[in-house]
């Protein structure tokens, strides 16, 4: 485990901060801007000293006040990627990439160089300056030499913050591949909601110099009481579920949900992997009749187990399907319109468009198999090679 329990005064800033994280997968942290997340992993990587607290990586410590303990960065073995990229203006992306080699605990590998140069796309850029890259170039090639020191922890913060959302997702790609390449855990930091949702695994809230909440990622992105403590985040459900079939032909996807099924656009991905996806709140609703001839395409049956209303003149109706959990934001006129209370069978209505679809959870990278769509009688689409 990564432990952390630390406190550090930074100008009018106090940090007090504890949690412990797996030392599997992505650890994210994440909050509003200046809530205290870069401190934080600055102290995990040596980069400042807290007053007062202890940070230890499985067997390892590297920090702890009470026996004057601070292991200096190079000890750490932790590879660690900026905002921006800083690399070094006056080398190559080859020898860039290379200075992280020269850095690593064991030999120099270049099979792994070339593996690491082929999964980040790197090739055609070997021979120039980073003056001469794009800001998504530069990135890939900092997540590169940060990788190629053969780190035992990955830390990344805020990496995508300067790009522009096409480039964000392009880079999100590769940090989902570099990180399962040799299963380096990471912690990255981010305030954006939907990088969170689709990398993390582990999910840490700071509030204002304190831990809000940490958990499995799903289980604390559910978590209603947390909303409000982390920036941008509109109410909504995160589920894994798993790719049921495929119909290329419509562009669509079934996925398996606990007691249904749900339609999205198109996910890459082969039958039985799992797939995240986010439901906004504001994008459900309810009826207490099946719903016929509208074009939205998943129609879900299931039971109000809670309502929360709110002065602002709405209620947030979270609604079971199986053990799935759905949140439907509502008016409150609608709530007593349509007489909604707890106990009562109801209809959740989501636009298939509306779903997000984020990276397959398996950690499976590749092209999906050609398929060809058939209907099926459990409710899905059976897809065939």
């Amino acid at each position: 485990m990564l432990n952390v329990n630390i406190k550090n005064v930074l100008g009018d800033f106090e940090l007090d901060a504890q949690f412990e994280a797996p030392i599997t997968g992505v650890t994210a942290l994440f909050g509003k801007s200046g809530s205290g997340k870069s401190s934080i992993i600055n102290a995990i990587a040596g980069l400042i000293r807290p007053r007062a607290g202890k940070i230890s990586f499985g067997s390892q410590t590297f920090f702890d006040h009470e026996t004057s303990i601070h292991l200096a960065p190079e000890k750490r073995r932790i590879g660690y990627v900026f905002q921006d990229s800083k690399l070094f203006p006056h080398m190559s992306v080859e020898k860039n990439l290379r200075y992280g080699m020269q850095r690593s605990a064991v030999p120099a590998d270049e099979a792994l160089l070339n593996l690491t140069v082929e999964t980040l796309d790197l090739r055609h850029l070997m021979s120039r300056r980073p003056q001469f890259l794009s800001g998504g170039e530069k990135q890939r090639v900092a997540l590169g030499r940060a990788f190629l020191m053969r780190p035992q922890l990955l830390l990344l913060d805020e990496p995508l913050a300067s790009l522009d959302s096409d480039r964000k997702n392009e880079i999100l790609g590769y940090i989902e591949r570099i990180t399962r390449l040799d299963e380096i855990p990471a912690l990255y930091v981010s305030h954006a909601i939907e990088e969170i949702v689709r990398l993390a695994d582990h999910l840490i809230i700071v509030s204002e110099g304190k831990v809000a909440g940490h958990g499995p990622a799903v289980e604390i992105l559910n978590r209603q009481d947390l909303v409000g403590q982390s920036g941008e985040w509109d109410l909504s459900v995160v589920l894994d579920a798993k790719i049921t079939g495929q119909d290329v032909s419509r562009n669509l996807s079934m996925l398996r949900l606990d007691g249904d099924f749900l339609r999205v656009p198109l996910i890459q991905g082969q039958l039985g992997k799992t797939v995240r996806v986010r439901i906004r709140a504001r994008e459900v609703m309810l009826a207490t009749d099946k719903p016929v001839n509208i074009s939205a395409q998943n129609i879900l049956r299931g039971k109000i187990s809670k309502i929360a209303s709110s002065a602002s003149g709405v209620c947030d109706v979270s609604v079971a399907v199986g053990k799935s959990i759905l949140v439907a934001r509502v008016t409150t006129e609608s709530t007593s319109r349509l007489q909604l209370t707890e106990g009562k069978e109801v209809y959740a209505v989501i636009k298939s468009v509306s779903v997000d679809r984020y990276s397959d959870r398996d950690g499976v990278s590749g092209k999906s198999e050609k398929m060809t769509a058939a209907p099926s009688s459990d409710g899905g689409l059976t897809s065939k090679p």
